[in-house]
């Protein structure tokens, strides 16, 4: 004779991992902008990756934003951003959210003084650490970053590549984990400029880098 169980095992749910929380970053580039654009206030708070003998460091800054007339062009007014203190070389870019970066040393492997148009040399092939990397367009739309047999999407144009914006900017190790972190100009839209940091320590499962913040700006 057999008996059935009194009660039927229940499943334990775990919950869900969630997500780590992470801060709001600003991104920005010196210079004047459209209204609309660069829509900060004068602050501090920022760190700007700034050339230095060894290559780039991280020093804390203050930006000066003032809205201008624009005798030009149609606008009304035009926002244009400076720094309050003047640097040897003026920063890369800068960035706000992330201050404990400016403990963080700073690794370059590749900057703009090299030719990082995707146009004219594709893969860009990078050596870091004695480890290989490289990031490359494929089949004229996908932007990929490969690295140990592992490849990542990064971007993607819907019409290919051709005279919208695609740059390797800086590539080395901004957050001090020892992987690579990047810095990519990439737009859809010609006359367009999207500068977008990609740090290692923002990827995601499965991922490389994660996208930690961009600024998008027209051209004139």
């Amino acid at each position: 004779m057999t008996f059935a169980p009194a009660f039927a095992q229940q499943s334990v749910k775990r919950p869900a991992t969630k997500p780590v929380p992470r801060p709001r970053l600003d991104l920005i580039q010196l210079g004047t902008f459209h209204q609309g654009e660069a829509e900060f206030k004068s602050s501090g708070g920022w760190i700007g990756l700034v050339p230095s003998r060894d290559g780039f460091a991280w020093t804390r800054l203050r930006i000066v934003a003032e809205k201008l007339h624009d005798p030009i062009g149609d606008e009304k007014c035009v926002n244009k951003i400076t720094l309050e203190e003047a640097t040897e070389a003026e920063p890369l870019f800068l960035l706000r959210g992330l201050p404990q970066l400016a403990t963080k040393p700073v690794h370059t492997c590749f900057d703009r003084s090299e030719n990082g148009s995707f146009l004219e040399q594709n893969p860009i092939l990078l050596t870091c650490d004695a480890k290989a990397y490289s990031v490359g367009v494929v089949n004229s739309t996908l932007l990929q970053f490969k690295h140990g047999g592992k490849t990542q999407t990064l971007f993607q144009w819907p019409g290919g590549l051709s005279d919208q914006r695609g740059e390797l900017v800086w590539a080395g190790d901004l957050d001090g984990d020892g992987r690579l972190d990047l810095v990519i100009d990439h737009s859809s839209r010609s006359n367009t400029s999207d500068l977008t940091l990609y740090l290692s320590t923002w990827a995601l499962p499965g991922q490389m880098v994660g996208k930690a913040a961009h600024f998008a700006v027209v051209g004139c």
